[in-house]
């Protein structure tokens, strides 16, 4: 799903983000990268399930990004769409350190009820939990190591890289 608000200048291409990806799973058997062109994580679970119909389907995200996945906002049939999503894969979700709660708080909500079964909590470290891409960027333009907060294959590509403040 497409971020909210302002949006930072990302640090890394396309392609250097599907490099990191590749090198990422390259040493850990069992998890394949994937890329798909459409926007909604529907369409992007039947993508998945099309190219590997016998593997289970995860999505794993934030608290953040489960508000956003239920919010009507973003869909035409909301319901629908939702269906389509969670009859083919499942919502792994992290208690984000910023987000504390939201999973909760929207699980009291009647629309939403449909769709609990869907989701389960992953218990994280809560120094792992206030790990962003924000924090990341802040970081690398305060000219600070991120190499304990990312991936030891997105190091090479990051090496030099400065973002704008």
């Amino acid at each position: 799903l497409p971020k909210e608000g302002e949006l930072a200048e990302p640090l890394l291409s396309e392609d250097e983000r599907l490099a990191v990806l590749e090198a990422f799973c390259e040493s850990r058997p069992g998890i394949e990268p994937a890329l798909c062109s459409h926007g909604l994580l529907a369409d992007q679970v039947e993508a998945a399930a099309a190219r590997f119909p016998a593997s289970e389907l995860v999505l794993v995200m934030g608290s953040d990004k489960v508000r956003q996945l239920l919010d009507p906002m973003w869909y035409e049939d909301r319901d629908f769409t939702l269906s389509r999503l969670f009859s083919r894969a499942g919502v792994l979700y992290a208690d984000r350190a910023d987000h504390p709660g939201v999973v909760d708080a929207l699980s009291d909500q009647p629309e939403n009820v449909s769709w609990l079964h869907g989701f389960r909590r992953l218990e994280v470290d809560p120094k792992a939990a206030s790990i962003s891409s924000r924090l990341v960027r802040e970081r690398l333009a305060a000219g600070e190591s991120v190499a304990h907060l990312v991936p030891a294959e997105s190091m090479a590509l990051m090496e030099g890289k400065r973002p704008s403040r």
